[in-house]
Protein backbone atom coordinates (compact mmCIF):
# COMPACT_ATOMS: atom_id res chain seq x y z
CA UNK A 1 0.00 0.00 0.00
CA UNK A 2 1.45 3.40 -0.92
CA UNK A 3 2.35 5.74 1.96
CA UNK A 4 -0.34 8.34 1.18
CA UNK A 5 -3.03 5.66 1.05
CA UNK A 6 -1.90 4.12 4.35
CA UNK A 7 -2.22 7.52 6.07
CA UNK A 8 -5.66 8.05 4.51
CA UNK A 9 -6.83 4.63 5.72
CA UNK A 10 -5.62 5.34 9.27
CA UNK A 11 -7.43 8.70 9.38
CA UNK A 12 -10.59 7.45 7.67
CA UNK A 13 -11.21 4.41 9.86
CA UNK A 14 -11.16 5.40 13.54
CA UNK A 15 -12.06 1.83 14.50
CA UNK A 16 -8.48 0.89 13.66
CA UNK A 17 -7.50 2.56 16.94
CA UNK A 18 -8.71 -0.67 18.56
CA UNK A 19 -5.37 -2.16 17.61
CA UNK A 20 -2.17 -1.49 19.50
CA UNK A 21 -0.14 -1.42 16.27
CA UNK A 22 -0.91 -0.58 12.67
CA UNK A 23 1.92 -1.87 10.53
CA UNK A 24 2.11 -0.70 6.95
CA UNK A 25 4.81 -2.34 4.90
CA UNK A 26 5.54 0.93 3.08
CA UNK A 27 6.93 2.26 6.37
CA UNK A 28 9.59 -0.46 6.41
CA UNK A 29 10.95 -0.32 2.87
CA UNK A 30 10.08 -3.93 2.26
CA UNK A 31 7.27 -5.68 0.49
CA UNK A 32 5.51 -8.98 0.77
CA UNK A 33 6.47 -11.77 0.35
CA UNK A 34 10.00 -10.76 1.46
CA UNK A 35 10.62 -12.52 4.78
CA UNK A 36 12.31 -9.43 6.25
CA UNK A 37 9.01 -7.56 6.57
CA UNK A 38 7.37 -10.42 8.43
CA UNK A 39 10.37 -10.63 10.79
CA UNK A 40 10.24 -6.86 11.38
CA UNK A 41 6.59 -7.14 12.31
CA UNK A 42 7.20 -10.03 14.68
CA UNK A 43 9.97 -8.06 16.36
CA UNK A 44 7.78 -4.97 16.77
CA UNK A 45 4.93 -7.05 18.17
CA UNK A 46 7.33 -9.04 20.37
CA UNK A 47 5.47 -12.10 19.16
CA UNK A 48 6.43 -15.57 18.07
CA UNK A 49 5.27 -16.60 14.59
CA UNK A 50 2.95 -19.25 16.03
CA UNK A 51 1.08 -16.47 17.91
CA UNK A 52 0.12 -14.68 14.69
CA UNK A 53 -2.98 -15.07 12.55
CA UNK A 54 -2.01 -13.86 9.07
CA UNK A 55 -4.65 -13.29 6.37
CA UNK A 56 -3.88 -12.32 2.79
CA UNK A 57 -5.50 -12.66 -0.62
CA UNK A 58 -2.24 -13.64 -2.38
CA UNK A 59 -1.01 -17.21 -2.14
CA UNK A 60 2.70 -16.26 -2.17
CA UNK A 61 2.20 -13.98 0.86
CA UNK A 62 0.28 -16.65 2.76
CA UNK A 63 3.01 -19.18 1.97
CA UNK A 64 5.78 -16.80 3.18
CA UNK A 65 4.05 -16.19 6.51
CA UNK A 66 3.44 -19.91 6.91
CA UNK A 67 7.14 -20.64 6.27
CA UNK A 68 7.93 -18.51 9.33
CA UNK A 69 5.44 -20.49 11.40
CA UNK A 70 2.41 -18.18 11.46
CA UNK A 71 -1.12 -19.48 11.14
CA UNK A 72 -1.55 -18.17 7.60
CA UNK A 73 -4.86 -18.39 5.77
CA UNK A 74 -6.00 -17.19 2.38
CA UNK A 75 -8.49 -14.34 2.58
CA UNK A 76 -10.22 -14.24 -0.77
CA UNK A 77 -13.50 -12.91 0.55
CA UNK A 78 -14.78 -11.24 3.67
CA UNK A 79 -17.13 -14.16 4.27
CA UNK A 80 -14.25 -16.65 4.29
CA UNK A 81 -12.24 -14.42 6.62
CA UNK A 82 -15.19 -13.93 8.94
CA UNK A 83 -15.82 -17.66 9.05
CA UNK A 84 -12.16 -18.43 9.79
CA UNK A 85 -12.03 -15.86 12.58
CA UNK A 86 -15.28 -17.09 14.12
CA UNK A 87 -13.94 -20.67 14.14
CA UNK A 88 -10.70 -19.51 15.73
CA UNK A 89 -12.55 -17.42 18.32
CA UNK A 90 -14.68 -20.42 19.21
CA UNK A 91 -11.68 -22.75 19.42
CA UNK A 92 -9.29 -20.31 21.08
CA UNK A 93 -11.59 -17.92 22.93
CA UNK A 94 -9.07 -17.12 25.64
CA UNK A 95 -6.37 -16.41 23.05
CA UNK A 96 -8.37 -13.61 21.43
CA UNK A 97 -8.91 -11.63 24.64
CA UNK A 98 -6.90 -8.68 23.30
CA UNK A 99 -6.02 -7.38 19.88
CA UNK A 100 -2.26 -6.80 19.53
CA UNK A 101 -1.97 -5.48 16.02
CA UNK A 102 -3.02 -5.45 12.46
CA UNK A 103 -0.64 -5.81 9.57
CA UNK A 104 -1.57 -4.44 6.19
CA UNK A 105 0.36 -4.30 2.98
Amino acid sequence: MPLELSRHVTKSFPSLSTFEYLIYFCDYGSIKPELAIYRNCLELLKAAPQDILYLDDRAENVEAAARLGALALPAFSIMLVEGAIRRLERDLSSYFGSHRGIIEG
